[in-house]
């Protein structure tokens, strides 16, 4: 089973056949003819994956018919990145969610590294992943001294 074709192009036609779609689905090419067992390489080891449910407090029960975040901070706005062959999502959604507080804060685009992290940031195991803890503590000291 694992050897089988990851991507079944009827769900693609399926997509691109709902009326009023503002996007088109497309195969990103870098996953052509990958099996199943070459598209487990990208996912989190399971030693990462925490299933306790942290403690939250409640929210008011606000309904925004619209809101657009690049309306309300346009200098805040990033292009989106590629993590490539490396399972780096947890560095790439770190970074730049830190840095659109920031920017949201300041109202100054600040740019941080995802590559920093990878590399430099002992506390983490590069392309293999990390704990959502690890990822918050590191930016715990530099966030504090903005």
């Amino acid at each position: 089973m694992l050897s089988l074709p990851f991507y079944d192009v009827s769900f693609q036609y399926l997509l691109n056949s709902i009326p009023g779609l503002t996007f088109e689905a497309r195969m990103n090419p870098m996953f052509n003819n990958a099996s199943i067992s070459q598209i487990h390489r990208f996912l989190l080891p399971s030693k990462y994956i925490n299933h306790q449910l942290s403690n939250t407090s409640p929210v008011d029960n606000i309904r925004l018919k619209q809101f657009d975040s690049r309306l309300a901070w346009p200098n805040c706005t990033q292009k989106i990145r590629n993590q490539e062959l490396c399972g780096s999502c947890w560095a790439f959604s770190a970074v730049n969610s830190f840095s659109d507080r920031l920017c949201v804060k300041s109202n100054t685009y600040i740019s941080l590294s995802e590559q920093f992290m990878l590399s430099c940031d002992q506390n983490n195991e590069g392309c293999e992943g990390v704990t959502s803890k690890t990822q918050i503590s590191s930016f715990r000291e530099p966030v504090s001294q903005v």
